[in-house]
């Protein structure tokens, strides 16, 4: 036999319980940014770790001095690039994005 539900007479009880859903809508909208965030972040740290690779293990002073800036310029344009991929994914998820569709069909279909 299971107990009677009780009322909440414990207003934080009943204001914690309200906050929750808020909350999981919260913390849903940071993982939904996370998961647009990292597909754009890892391109820009592989060439961050390549050049770290080829710097600590001391492999541009071994190449001419031409060969030395072509690999400067070209690590600088990996760069530039693969980090310019970052911005267009940092746009935070709307209210509405995680019911199967962007906010505009959403409201257009409403809208009908």
């Amino acid at each position: 036999m299971e107990a009677p539900i009780e009322p909440l007479l414990d207003p934080d009880l009943l204001r914690r319980r309200i906050r929750l859903p808020r909350f999981r809508i919260w913390l849903a909208r940071w993982a939904i940014l996370w998961e647009r965030f990292w597909p754009s972040f890892w391109p820009t740290f592989v060439v961050v770790g390549l050049f770290l690779i080829a710097a600590l293990f001391d492999l541009f002073p071994l190449l001419p001095g031409w060969l030395h800036l072509a690999f400067l310029i070209g690590f600088a344009v990996a760069f530039a690039y693969a980090f310019g991929r970052i911005w267009p994914a940092l746009r935070f998820p709307g209210f509405m994005e995680g019911c199967g569709g962007s906010n505009e069909s959403m409201i257009s279909s409403i809208a009908r």
